[in-house]
C-alpha cells in the first residue's frame, strides 16, 4: 500500500484493511493446500523459502 503525503492514520487504515479482506481468503487457500508453509523457523511458498514480501498483482 503506497502512503500518500494526506494520509492520516484513518485513510490508510482503510486502505490496507481493504486489501486485507482481498488477500486473507487467498492466503488461507494457501495454507490449506501447502502451498505456504512454515517449517524449521523458515516461511516457504512453492516449497521455497520465502526471502522478500510476496507481491499478489504479480502472481
Amino acid at each position: 500500500v503506497k502512503v500518500a503525503q494526506n494520509d492520516n492514520v484513518n485513510t490508510l487504515a482503510k486502505r490496507v484493511h481493504e486489501l486485507e479482506h482481498l488477500i486473507y481468503p487467498q492466503v488461507v487457500e494457501w495454507i490449506c493446500n501447502q502451498t505456504i508453509q512454515y517449517q524449521s523457523g523458515q516461511a516457504l511458498f512453492k516449497g521455497k523459502p520465502i526471502s522478500k514480501p510476496l507481491q499478489l498483482c504479480q502472481m
